[in-house]
């Protein structure tokens, strides 16, 4: 159901790759929409956890950042993260978290990434459904990403809501994403030499 502000009260926000901008994106969201925030499953915990990195940058209190369900030390794909802690992922044990308005949830690299010996990410997605949006690069190489993850995502009938595309502007694939993507662009963002919450404060999603 949509809030007053015209977005959905649950969001998921997954992107074409790994490092394309998803913890951007959620990180806007929540401080556009007032969300709390979930990423399900964090891998590279050793390195850095995008829970942190969006409390930091859209300035929500902590109460507003739920706790992952998985969280593991390996900056590798969540089956192989599981695999490198001797451990496994229980896929049918992850739950959304209860949460007071609207809520953004990440997921982890793209669509199709494995969770488990059965499972991709966008499973998890498709069991817990919400409407989608799509971080993606602007450049050469988009057209065949963003296309197949929008592919990816109707085949299992989840609903897409928008597309964010971030990088040096290229109207052409914005064109094409829109018209053969069938999906609204609602950014297009330009890359940042350094993220903070000084340097994105002029970012908004339409």
């Amino acid at each position: 159901m949509p809030s007053s502000s015209g977005w959905p009260e649950r969001l998921w926000v997954t992107g074409t790759d790994t490092g394309v901008g998803k913890t951007l994106v959620s990180a806007v969201l929540v401080r556009q929409l007032g969300a709390s925030y979930w990423k399900p499953i964090q891998t590279g915990t050793e390195l850095d956890s995008d829970s942190d990195t969006v409390r930091a940058l859209s300035g929500c209190g902590p109460e507003r950042i739920l706790p992952n369900a998985v969280a593991l030390p390996a900056p590798l794909s969540p089956n192989q993260a599981a695999e490198a802690a001797g451990t496994c992922i229980r896929f049918e044990d992850i739950r959304r978290p209860v949460a007071t308005g609207p809520l953004v949830m990440e997921g982890a690299g793209g669509v199709l990434v494995p969770v488990d010996d059965r499972h991709f990410l966008v499973d998890l997605m498709v069991r817990l459904p919400a409407p989608v949006v799509v971080a993606a690069r602007s450049g050469l190489g988009t057209l065949n990403h963003t296309l197949l993850t929008l592919e990816a995502l109707r085949r299992r009938e989840l609903e897409v809501f928008a597309v964010v595309l971030i990088g040096d502007p290229h109207p052409l694939n914005a064109r094409d994403i829109a018209r053969f993507g069938r999906v609204p662009l609602v950014a297009q963002w330009p890359w940042l030499p350094e993220i903070t919450p000084e340097s994105i404060r002029h970012l908004h999603l339409g």
